[in-house]
């Protein structure tokens, strides 16, 4: 008998994702309305982005309705991407940020664009450049760019 150590086939395997309530808030607004959402802390009043049911810093719930954030904030940590690997929205290099959204408790990460990578700074002020399709992701937001003086 023979041991079998693999087996190389394809295996098609369905399925649905389901955003639920709060990411379905944020996910939809982003599309249908150019805007930003966050939720509202019930106890601390911190604001996260994305929406969330639950703050992250003192675990109480958030208020079920967003509240609009600002598309503008400042760069507070960065990286470039050099290296290609499936799913990419870009073609390396490009730039991934923590953006801190003025207004929000958080950081959101998202593409930087719109300047030459060794530009880029810690500090730097960003506003989000909106895709003219919208799908209902986290790509309607095409990139953070610089904002200009």
């Amino acid at each position: 008998m023979e041991i079998v150590k693999n087996v190389k086939r394809t295996c098609y395997v369905p399925y649905h994702w389901c955003y639920g309530y709060y990411n379905t808030l944020f996910f939809e607004r982003l599309k249908e309305e150019k805007v930003i959402y966050g939720s509202r802390c019930t106890s601390c009043g911190k604001v996260v982005v994305p929406t969330t049911a639950v703050c992250a810093r003192c675990f109480a719930p958030t208020e079920k309705d967003p509240v609009p954030v600002s598309d503008e904030g400042y760069i507070d940590s960065f990286t470039i991407v050099y290296l290609p690997y499936p799913g990419q929205p870009s073609t390396p290099p490009y730039a991934y940020g923590m953006i801190k959204l003025d207004g929000t408790s958080n950081l959101f990460m998202h593409m930087i664009g719109g300047v030459p990578l060794e530009e880029i700074k810690v500090g730097m002020r960003v506003k989000a450049v909106w895709n003219e399709e919208r799908r209902g992701d986290f790509y309607d937001i095409k990139y953070f760019q610089p904002v200009k003086d």
